[in-house]
Parts: structure tokens; sequence; C-alpha cells
């Protein structure tokens, strides 16, 4: 299997620029040690992961990814001092089991030989892997037999994903199967990152001690250019239509939003539907719209560009999170619920105790999971009351700020161990 290796100063990356607001300095800064990030997601796609490392690039760590390769979204852009990117030709397709198997044994092999050397070339301050899979954190034999910090970063809880999607027999001997690895991962690893409160409380209540476990939500840094606005600001948004933006496979419960916009759809005739994105569920939802007589009503606009997802998410009259109750919709925070709340978007949100952790009543409109009457209730409530959506979406908004990632990256730090190095580099930064 072919490695493609970049070189400094022609580091390739996705168009985080125009999604992130990292405040690199001007004057270069002293170096602060180097960093190995081990993840199959791809760095030029994923924003999560494009945030740590343009976090750590913009403190004066030299950064190594050893990530999956993407032909999503890549773009060529000014080479980025610092930053080592190594991409395994492993994309991600949804297909059979089988096929994910494969894709992350063949990955495995080839980020322990990588791991191997550049750690045996390269002391590191830590190394970081990412899940999925969970027993990729075993790639990192060799520098932690010198000496390094592992710190494994769950994006998700493999045994919730699992029995969110098999049961019976089956099922179970594949959750057994992922508790199994996640203790392995979460045992073999000096620290662990998880991406809320209830994520934390799992894994607590799995055997892991509360002190070797730090919540750092998916939050971003924000352009200038594209901060919220108060919600006085906003215009009102666009009453002429309600989005959901989201990827289109079941879990996320678009066939919850068609159903409840049918409801609506005889009473506000001047009313439409966007869905923004795109899945394997898409031929689906279009047929569902067919059935329910409003095809001509619901516009699914396929994956857009970021920037173009949000001028258009930040007129919409209300935005939709119909996340289901399926074991593993319950440790989410959606990404989208906070770019709602960011952009005084008034929202409806399966109620979730992920969510329910940090939205309180009176900053989101809450319908029980799956419920489709409920949902375009909720819809139809904000719809017709102005005032009341207006209250909840600043209410929201203040929400959205005490999570922004300006106030929680400490916790990243802490995570990763680096805060002295941060520490040092703040201070020797020009004023």
């Amino acid at each position: 299997m072919a490695v493609i290796f970049s070189t400094r100063g022609q580091t390739r990356a996705v168009t985080l620029d125009h999604r992130l607001a990292l405040n690199h300095r001007a004057e270069p800064q002293p170096p602060s040690g180097a960093v190995l990030i081990v993840t199959q997601h791809p760095v030029f796609h994923h924003i999560v992961l494009g945030r740590n490392v343009l976090e750590l690039l913009s403190l004066g760590f030299d950064v190594d990814v050893i990530c999956s390769d993407s032909d999503e979204g890549t773009h060529l852009l000014t080479p980025r001092p610092g930053l080592r990117v190594y991409t395994v030709p492993v994309q991600h397709r949804r297909k059979h089991a089988i096929r994910y198997a494969l894709e992350y044994a063949a990955f495995f092999i080839v980020a322990f030989v990588l791991v191997s050397m550049l750690a045996i070339r390269k002391r590191y301050e830590v190394v970081q892997v990412d899940n999925l899979p969970d027993f990729l954190a075993m790639t990192t034999v060799v520098p932690r037999l010198r000496g390094t910090r592992i710190v494994f970063n769950m994006f998700e809880l493999t045994p919730e994903m699992i029995a969110a999607r098999f049961t019976g027999a089956k099922g179970r001997w594949f959750i057994r199967f992922a508790r199994w690895l996640e203790t392995a991962a979460t045992g073999w690893a000096d620290h662990v990152i998880v991406v809320s409160e209830e994520c934390r409380k799992r894994v607590i209540a799995r055997g892991v001690r509360p002190a070797k476990i730090s919540v750092v939500l998916n939050t971003t840094p924000w352009r200038p250019s594209v901060r919220e606005k108060p919600t006085g600001d906003r215009e009102g948004g666009d009453s002429s239509f309600i989005v959901t933006h989201t990827t289109l496979v079941p879990r996320y419960g678009v066939d919850l939003a068609i159903r409840a916009f049918a409801q609506l759809a005889a009473a506000r005739p001047h009313l439409s539907l966007r869905i923004i994105g795109e899945g394997e569920h898409r031929p689906a939802l279009e047929r569902l719209a067919r059935d329910l007589g409003v095809a001509d009503r619901v516009a699914f606009t396929g994956l857009l560009p970021w920037a173009e997802t949000i001028a258009q998410v930040r007129q919409a009259a209300v935005g939709i999170v119909a996340v289901l109750a399926d074991g593993y919709g319950e440790v989410l925070l959606p990404t989208k619920l906070l770019e709602y709340a960011r952009f005084g978007v008034p929202a409806v949100c399966s109620r979730l105790a992920a969510v329910q952790a940090y939205f309180p009543e009176d900053a989101v409109a809450y319908f029980a999971p799956g419920d489709a009457d409920q949902l375009a209730a909720r819809v139809d409530e904000l719809l017709g009351d102005a005032a009341a959506a207006a209250h909840q979406a600043a209410r929201a908004q203040e929400v959205a700020r005490s999570l922004d990632w300006e106030h929680v990256r400490h916790s990243y730090f802490e995570a990763l161990g680096l805060t002295s190095q941060v520490k040092m580099s703040a201070e020797s930064s020009p004023a």
C-alpha cells in the first residue's frame, strides 16, 4: 500500500481558513515541541481535526499528522510551517460491515509502521489518537515505550454506535467486542478526551477513572466575518423556509422533518423545507416527500460549501435537529444545534441527555425524539410567535458563546499535558 508523504512548505489543507478563526501570530513562535496526531479522518476535510492542528501550529508546535486520504474538498493553500502530513490512501465508503473492517485493518497496519518509524526518529511531547476505530490507539507502542504521553480522543462511543445499528445475537456479540476494544484503548492511554458530559458519564460507568477523562466540545473558532450577530440584527430570518443541515442517514431523523413539514404545509402555503446535506438515505427521503405530496416544497440542496451553508442557515425561520434516541443519539451534542444557536436561529431539537446538559428549556424548543407530531407543533409555535422565537434564540446564543472554543480550548491543552508549553509560548509572544 502506498503512502503519500507531504513535504514541508507544500502541505495540503482543506479550506479551513474559511471555517476556522485561529489568530495565527504574525511573529514566529519559539519551538514548543512536536505533537503527533493519528487519525483515520481526513485532516483536510474534518473541521474539528483541523481545529486541533491549526491551534497547535499557532502556538509554535511542530505537528505531524497520519491520516486517511480524501478526494473531497482538498485545495492547495498557503504552506504552513511546522506541519507535516502523511496520508494513507484508504478512503471511507458507507458499505457493508466487511468494508469497514478492511478499511480499519489496512489503515492500522500502515499507521503502526509510520508511528513506529516517526517515534524512533523524533521525540514527541504527546501522541494523540482519534477514534474510530478504537484499536487505533495500539499503533503507539513505540512512542509509549519511549515514555511519550498517549491521549485517546474519542469522537465517538463505539458501543453505542454499534448498538444503534445492529440488533439480535449478532448485535450483542458486536457490542461486547466493541466494549472490550474500548476498554483496552482507554486503559492503554494516559488520558482520554470525550466530546460531551454525557459521554464522560458513560465512560466513567464503564470503569475509567474520572480524573483520566476530559470533555472537549466539538466547537470551533470563527472568523470575524462570519461571527454571530445579535438576534435582533438577523432581520427575523426568512419566514418562507425552515431548514435542517446534516448527513442524510437514518439516525439524524431527516424523515421526521419531512413528516412534520407535511403537517404544516396546508396551513402555511408559503412555507418550504430546505434540506442541506448529502448521504445514502437521500433517495428514500425524496420518495417520502413525493408520497406525502410535498416534493415541490422540499428542496434538497446536496452538500454545499460551508460558507454557502451558513449563509442559508442563518436566514432560516427555524432550524431542526431531529436526532433519534437510538442509544447513540443520546450522547451527541450536535454541532448543527451550536450553529443555529451561534447565528440566532431558533431551533427545535430532540430531547436528548447530552443536549439538555448544556441547553436549558428556554433556549431550545424540545420535542420527544422520533415524534413527528410534536416536532410539527414546536415548529408551528415558533413560526406563530416571533417574540418568543427571538427570546429563545437569544438564550441559545448565550449558551453558544459560553461553549465557544475560546472558552474551552484550555481543556484540550490540559488533556494533552501541554499547559506549561502553552504558557511559555504565550509569555514569549510579542505584545
